[in-house]
């Protein structure tokens, strides 16, 4: 629009096509556990991977849609098993991602003030109780009373720091913030601050939990689908496109996952990228079949067109 300007912004104009704009009819809200990838420690992270490796070597491979090369392919069990085959591999991450929470207990050793008060009573009351059983658990004597001992001072520091969580976290800020560590930090600010948040009980004449989370469900359903859409024949559009040409290759979808952030909201199929990042080495070439599949076909998985969550 301008050949010469000394502005800093320059006007432009831009066409856009929203036809092609999915409409959101229903809400996604399957109530699975969240994963605190954050909070996990190498252990549970092998341990996913371990479940992973298991998951999806049980995946059947559509050996003739993924073999297709026909890039005006109109075979509808091919859309099918391609669709179903990443299903598979999304249903196995998840499955994965569950089992490694299962029976992982809850623990205080993140709670403030846990190492400065408590950390070595614990080890000594768990030494003095291995010592206690190993003379056959005795219900007097020295032994015993060690043990009796050593048990009550742990409990005691276990409830102070239980009492005074608040006190301890207010006193740890500085103590973060001088140890130049603004990550933990600012998530000790979160937490004490989504303690002391209040909740309106009532939004637009709207009360309860579950008709306030109707409410904006209904909102942003509304205002993302407030463009009118139809469905567009692609058919006119004549594709020369080769084969080989569309291969989304094992080393691009390796590279493509180094290049995932951590610490991200997952996607509207419930996957994060840690389940990606710490799967087996078996996801990637099964990543690639599938990719190579979509855009040979033309086909994405409905879980990729939801504009939201």
């Amino acid at each position: 629009m301008y050949d010469v300007s000394d502005e800093d912004h320059i006007p432009f104009k831009v066409y856009i096509n929203s036809d092609n704009i999915p409409k959101l009819t229903s809400s996604i809200n399957n109530g699975r556990a969240k994963i605190k990838w954050n909070n996990m420690t190498d252990n549970d992270i092998s341990k996913y991977c371990m479940l992973t490796e298991r998951c999806l070597h049980g995946i059947r491979i559509p050996t003739e849609a993924v073999g297709c090369r026909d890039t005006q392919c109109t075979n509808v069990n091919h859309i099918e098993s391609i669709n179903k085959m990443y299903n598979d591999i999304v249903s196995s991450l998840i499955q994965a991602g569950e089992e490694s929470l299962q029976n992982k207990k809850r623990s205080y050793t993140n709670k403030p003030g846990w190492a400065e008060y408590v950390d070595n009573l614990y080890d000594s009351s768990r030494e003095v109780r291995h010592m206690w059983v190993n003379v056959g658990k005795p219900r007097q004597g020295p032994v015993y009373d060690l043990h009796v001992k050593s048990k009550a001072r742990f409990k005691y520091a276990l409830r102070f720091i239980k009492n005074n969580e608040n006190a301890l976290r207010k006193e740890a800020l500085p103590k973060k913030l001088t140890e130049l560590n603004p990550e933990a930090f600012w998530r000790e600010i979160k937490t004490i601050n989504n303690c002391n948040t209040p909740h309106p009980s009532s939004i637009e004449g709207v009360s309860g939990g579950k008709e306030i989370v109707d409410l904006w469900r209904k909102h942003f359903c509304d205002l993302l689908n407030c463009v009118s859409n139809s469905s567009v024949d692609m058919s006119e559009y004549d594709c020369d496109t080769s084969y080989d040409e569309i291969v989304v290759t094992v080393e691009e979808v390796t590279n493509a996952i180094k290049k995932l952030d951590i610490n991200e909201a997952c996607g509207s199929d419930g996957i994060c990228s840690e389940h990606i990042k710490y799967a087996d080495k078996a996801l990637v070439p099964l990543l690639s079949l599938c990719f190579t599949s979509f855009l040979a076909h033309g086909f994405l998985p409905e879980s990729m067109l939801y504009l939201c969550q």
